[in-house]
């Protein structure tokens, strides 16, 4: 069945629309910006659309359609083109499941944290290796420390400028360096290999002692209320009605206690009548 009349999605300009019946769009749309915005946007649209409902009567013959459905071929062409040079780099593909990362639990946000933490420590050690020789942490005692030149400094001199923290972290560094075994300093210092083994023996002692005053130490343990405290733990809760009424009891005993008074009015002993 075939429609009488076929409406246009293009209208043709060449008609007139003076028609008493007919309203011309641009006249009544005049006052209206926004109105005419959408109407340029809308006749755009239709002249870059092949109107396929206006073949009939436009009277476009068979080439002119081919020709323009060819245009329209090379437009959507050009137009992937440019979309697929556009078109985002892809993220870097971190696992070969994504639904399983999808489908987990999320991330704490304090394991987060620790990790973040972590990295700058590893970020900041890394950036600060640097290729320096070996020194001992012990000093040689035996080496001339004053400098043999103007161009060497002594590295034991504090600087004039250094504050009290600065003095009590190098106390501090001092006294570890001279509590560890350094064993980097071995063959600096020239140590034999029985002044290494005294020195062994020494710290073996010093850790003997550490461990019996850590031993005498150790805090007290709480009583032991039960002989099977897993059976305790595996029990049933009490319940919060019972917990109540021994509260309830255990408060009247402890008023009743407190009201227990001793008054002598009499003597208490009484001496026998000895015939």
């Amino acid at each position: 069945m075939q429609a009488d009349y076929v409406k246009p999605l293009i209208s043709d300009p060449s008609l007139d629309p003076t028609n008493g019946s007919e309203q011309n769009t641009d006249s009544l749309l005049s006052n209206h910006t926004d109105e005419q915005a959408l109407l340029a946007i809308l006749q755009q649209t239709a002249l870059s659309i092949i109107d396929v409902s206006a073949v009939v009567s436009q009277g476009l013959e068979q080439r002119e359609y081919m020709d323009r459905a060819r245009q329209y071929s090379t437009k959507l062409e050009v137009l992937n083109k440019t979309l697929s040079q556009n078109k985002p780099d892809l993220f870097p593909s971190l696992t070969s499941q994504p639904h399983q990362v999808l489908a987990a639990d999320l991330v704490t946000y304090a394991d987060i944290q620790q990790v973040s933490k972590i990295a700058a420590y590893a970020y900041s050690a890394i950036s600060q290796i640097k290729n320096e020789e070996v020194k001992p942490l012990i000093p040689d005692p035996n080496l001339d420390r004053k400098p043999t030149n103007g161009s060497e400094r002594n590295a034991d001199s504090l600087p004039s400028n250094r504050t009290d923290e600065q003095a009590l972290l190098t106390t501090i560094l001092q006294r570890t360096a001279l509590n560890i075994i350094d064993v980097s300093a071995v063959d600096s210092q020239g140590m034999e290999q029985h002044e290494y083994m005294d020195r062994a023996r020494q710290y073996s002692t010093k850790l003997e002692v550490l461990s019996r005053t850590l031993s005498q130490k150790k805090p007290v343990p709480l009583p032991s209320l039960t002989s099977q405290p897993h059976q305790v733990l595996a029990a049933d809760l009490v319940p919060y009605a019972d917990v109540q009424q021994v509260s309830k009891i255990a408060a009247y005993a402890y008023s009743a206690i407190s009201q227990i008074k001793v008054d002598a009015k009499e003597e208490l002993v009484v001496q026998f009548a000895i015939p």
